[in-house]
């Protein structure tokens, strides 16, 4: 049973290992991850299992060779294959190397152990502290190195980086009773320790709410930036309409002309070319007359005609608003639809999304309804985009908002369609 424990933890330890290795490969080889992204998981299942039968550092430098030597062969660097192999493996062993050696002499310093690559040679509570010391040491030197680059899901790292840590406390704690003969240690110790996974998971929280406010604040961003784009395009349009109000009168002589004459169709021609597509364009533009709402509603119409997804409307003439803030309702229905393009997406066949605003008395109630592949149980926290980091915001983020004005947000599966139901009081 012990050595099944071990085994376990040293996965761990090495789960680490290929996280960071990941990290390191999606900046350095980004190509790829896009069109090799197969190959690049056998290798990182090759190398898992290569890391986990290995028995000390040094072997350790040998597997994380190969493994570039073969991520390089397959990104099809032929012209410069040495350089970029060299220059690639070179930082990341420097890296791990450093923090290695750091740890090494950290550890062996608090426990008075001499220092060696052998992992055989130490205990196994002794290997995880300094495996984990290592691990977070490079993650922070990658942070620092390619910090224009960072883009990394930490979820992962952190449950095994807590589950590793509570591994080596109870480790600690069961191989030294005679720690606890004197109480105010063992109580100290039992504290300390406590304390520290506390801490853990309170940093795991702030960051997971850091990283929701700015998927927030770059969605709003975004929106004022539709809805500038919109008021240009609106004014643009209203330039127009201007000009035709202005010749309204000679626009009226030559029709009333064509009429007279009974050339009805030339009549007909010239509405169509002087006055028809002007307005259809003023009113393709305008849904609600609120600059950010119909700014957000452009941007994502057009994004969705442009992926064949059908569309369609349905809004109040009149929508009163109350004191709900116009950003808001459009932040509201760009993450909406966001969420309902990306489930149309994964669908072969015909798919739609429809639209439905209504201003009442005392709410403004939005539906949102779009396909999803028949028979699914979508679960709405969860995504099919590659950026899993952004996504699960959207959904927590529309019900933060709801509940913000009173109101709420109800997901509805049938059959081959999602029903999002928003309700916000005025």
């Amino acid at each position: 049973m012990p050595i099944v424990f071990n085994l376990l933890c040293k996965a761990f330890i090495v789960l680490l290992d290929i996280l960071l290795l990941n990290f390191y490969i999606k900046i350095s080889f980004s190509n790829i991850y896009t069109k090799q992204a197969k190959r690049l998981l056998l290798i990182y299942i090759f190398t898992f299992i290569l890391l986990l039968l290995s028995t000390n550092f040094l072997l350790n430098i040998c597997i994380y060779l190969i493994a570039f030597l073969i991520i390089t062969i397959i990104s099809k660097h032929h012209k410069n294959f040495l350089i970029i192999f060299l220059k690639n493996f070179s930082i990341f062993l420097i890296i791990k190397i450093t923090a290695y050696c750091f740890s090494n002499l950290f550890c062996s310093w608090m426990f008075n152990i001499t220092i060696t690559f052998d992992f055989s040679l130490f205990s196994t509570p002794y290997l995880v502290l300094v495996r984990c010391i290592t691990n977070y040491i490079s993650y922070i030197i990658f942070i620092f190195t390619f910090k224009n680059h960072f883009n990394l899901n930490l979820k992962r790292f952190k449950i095994f980086s807590i589950l590793i840590f509570i591994h080596f406390c109870l480790t600690f704690i069961i191989d030294n009773p005679a720690l606890f003969r004197i109480v105010s240690i063992g109580r100290t110790y039992i504290f300390t320790v406590m304390i520290s996974i506390i801490a853990l998971i309170c940093f795991d929280r702030m960051q997971t709410k850091y990283e929701k406010d700015k998927h927030l604040q770059e969605s709003i961003i975004q929106n004022l930036e539709k809805e500038k784009e919109f008021n240009q395009q609106r004014e643009q349009q209203q330039k127009e309409i201007r000009k035709i109000n202005h010749n309204l009168n000679n626009i009226l002589i030559i029709l009333q002309s064509h009429l007279e004459k009974e050339e009805y169709e030339e009549a007909k021609d010239y509405i169509e070319q002087n006055l028809k597509t002007h307005v259809k364009a003023y009113q393709a533009l305008t849904h609600t007359g609120i600059a950010a709402i119909d700014g957000a509603l452009n941007a994502h119409i057009q994004s969705i005609k442009e992926k064949g997804i059908q569309y369609d409307e349905n809004i109040s003439k009149i929508l009163h608003l109350g004191s709900i803030v116009p950003g808001d309702l459009a932040l509201i229905i760009s993450l909406a639809l966001d969420n309902a393009k990306e489930a149309c997406e994964n669908i072969d066949g015909e798919k739609h999304i429809s639209l439905k605003l209504q201003s009442k008395q005392t709410h403004v109630i939005l539906y949102i309804e779009n396909s999803i592949p028949e028979g699914s149980h979508p679960s709405f926290h969860k995504t099919s985009k590659k950026d899993k980091i952004a996504h699960g915001f959207g959904v927590s983020s529309i019900k933060e908002m709801a509940e913000r004005y009173h109101g709420e947000a109800k997901y509805e599966v049938k059959h081959d369609q999602v029903i999002l139901r928003v309700v916000l009081q005025k």
